[in-house]
């Protein structure tokens, strides 16, 4: 079963919704009761505009925090695929010169 948000044309006696849906939930939910891709989407790069800040204080602790690890994954990342990278590369120049 699923809640419509239309509680004066409930289809069901005992209502199965125990909140109230806010504004932000039924602009997502829109006039058909389904979130649809381009609603959500749309309602989650609103909230990352307001919340942005935030976004960018967690990040920067965390990046900080965290420095060594992450420097540590992106060189074995780097040293794990340079060959192949470099292999690809290597490829791609020849297929231009054949041109």
């Amino acid at each position: 079963m699923k809640c419509n948000f239309e509680c004066f044309s409930c289809p069901y006696e005992d209502c199965i919704n125990d909140s109230n849906p806010t504004d932000e939930e039924i602009e997502i939910i829109g006039d058909d009761g389904r979130k649809t891709p381009a609603k959500k989407r749309e309602y989650m790069r609103e909230y990352y505009r307001r919340h942005r800040e935030r976004y960018r204080e967690y990040n920067r602790k965390y990046r900080e925090e965290h420095r060594e690890e992450l420097n540590k994954y992106r060189n074995d990342y780097y040293y794990a695929h340079h060959e192949y990278e470099v292999e690809r590369q290597r490829r791609y120049d020849e297929r231009k010169k054949g041109v």
